[in-house]
């Protein structure tokens, strides 16, 4: 178990928690490599794991740290500390979009489109290299000062045996039947946080997380308000389209779609 004073990688010491969860930890942390220089602009997150797990999560970070784009947050360093895999980026200045949507509620129907079209883009660029996110909601993006959302963090370490509860608000039917999530997984769970930028909450909500789960399968989601267009609808209702080949084909396009709106 790591904690405050751990050092990871034999370079980075961890100094504060700032978040945690059923997913993992996440921290601030000093590089003694270059004498705590750049300990204030560091995050790391720990994930408490088998070995086997967290060699294919450093294979999945790998991946994405190829990715050079300005919508998703770099990646710095990525490891496996038995039990522990942790990842390291920069920290971003700003808020995230959770905080954001719980103190303003829903946003204009304009800037909700050009979040949409800035994840989706930054969502493509993960499926460019091989890797499905499998954990979009609004605390894993980010709000930047200048009103552009970048994407933050990734939800590579859910299990593949079980049912991530959670976050059930953001869950694809798919997941909630115990299946693998896809591309088209990420682009349901897109389609949610438009929603909830929309509405000022997910479509699906209750105490119990199964049952919430199960919403996803089985109900269709509460009409959006009347001052939202048409145009607009159909494209956040065919991101919440039950069957995955109902949705829109790939992140790109989606995109694409959303800014032009």
């Amino acid at each position: 178990m790591v904690g405050v004073g751990s050092v990871l990688g034999n370079r980075y010491e961890l100094w504060s928690l700032v978040d945690a969860g059923g997913a993992g930890k996440v921290w601030w942390a000093t590089d003694r490599v270059l004498d705590g220089e750049r300990g204030d602009r560091m995050v790391v997150k720990t994930y408490e794991v088998d070995e086997l797990f967290g060699r294919r999560f450093i294979a999945e970070i790998r991946a994405v740290a190829t990715i050079a784009h300005p919508g998703v947050v770099p990646v710095l360093d990525t490891g496996y500390d038995d039990p522990v895999a942790w990842v390291m980026m920069p920290r971003e200045r700003g808020e995230s979009l959770r905080s954001r949507l719980a103190r303003t509620g829903a946003v204009p129907v304009r800037l909700a489109m050009a979040w949409l079209g800035q994840a989706a883009t930054a969502v493509a660029e993960v499926h460019r290299v091989g890797v499905v996110h499998r954990g979009l909601r609004p605390s894993r993006l980010f709000v930047r000062s200048d009103e552009r959302v970048v994407l933050t963090d990734f939800g590579l370490m859910r299990g593949m045996d079980r049912l991530p509860l959670d976050a059930p608000e953001y869950l694809s039917p798919e997941e909630a039947r115990g299946e693998a999530p896809g591309t088209c997984s990420d682009i349901y769970q897109l389609g949610l946080i438009a929603y909830a930028c929309l509405t000022g909450r997910p479509p699906f909500e209750g105490d119990d997380p199964l049952e919430v789960a199960m919403m996803h399968v089985r109900r269709e989601p509460p009409p959006l308000p009347d001052h939202v267009p048409p145009s607009v609808q159909r494209i956040v209702l065919r991101c919440l389209a039950k069957s995955p080949t109902d949705r829109w084909p790939d992140a790109e396009i989606l995109a694409r779609t959303a800014e032009w709106v």
